[in-house]
């Protein structure tokens, strides 16, 4: 969390970590690269939260890197909460997502879409996970996302597109002249 927003309540033991703090109470981390203990130690943390994370990671690798990271530092029984923003672009993400995350030993909790939200919370079930070569490659697809799918060409006509929808929003703004 770039903020650490749980800081604030007193019966929690939180460590807030991003790979781009604006709080000096967070700690510069980039979770791919745990640093050693005692900061992190594997099986120490009772709940994980990945608040807007998992998108913004670039390969579905990465992703399937970052929960499995998250499943070894979690006791039996631990939370993974995944927060990633709802858009109509979704393309069954929370599915297949889901099915990823019960391979590598996770069960699902509880699901929730709350206002430009969807939010997922697993459970840890399995002490230890192993994934030989293939495994991994067929798990880590399931946390594709569009961009990872889309070529140079589709990613320049979608850019402009919003460039084209940026520029016609300050044409609202009240000191807008022509």
């Amino acid at each position: 969390s770039c903020y650490n927003a749980f800081s604030i309540y007193d019966d929690l033991e939180t460590i807030a970590i991003d790979i781009a703090p604006a709080d000096e109470s967070v700690h510069r981390i980039d979770f791919l690269r745990v640093p050693q203990p005692p900061l992190i130690c594997a099986h120490s943390f009772d709940a994980i939260i990945f608040s807007l994370v998992l998108d913004y990671l670039p390969t579905c690798h990465q992703r399937l890197s970052a929960c499995l990271i998250a499943h070894e530092l979690l006791t039996c029984l631990g939370l993974l909460v995944i927060v990633e923003p709802d858009s109509t672009l979704r393309e069954n993400r929370q599915k297949l997502w889901r099915q990823a995350l019960e391979s590598i030993g996770f069960g699902l909790v509880s699901n929730i879409k709350v206002t430009n939200l969807y939010c997922m919370a697993f459970r840890k079930i399995t002490q230890q996970v192993k994934l030989n070569e293939d495994e991994h490659e067929r798990i880590s697809q399931l946390f594709n996302i569009r961009q990872d799918t889309m070529n140079d060409n589709e990613s320049s006509k979608s850019e402009q597109k919003l460039i084209s929808v940026d520029e016609d929003l300050f044409g609202e703004l009240p000191f807008s002249s022509d």
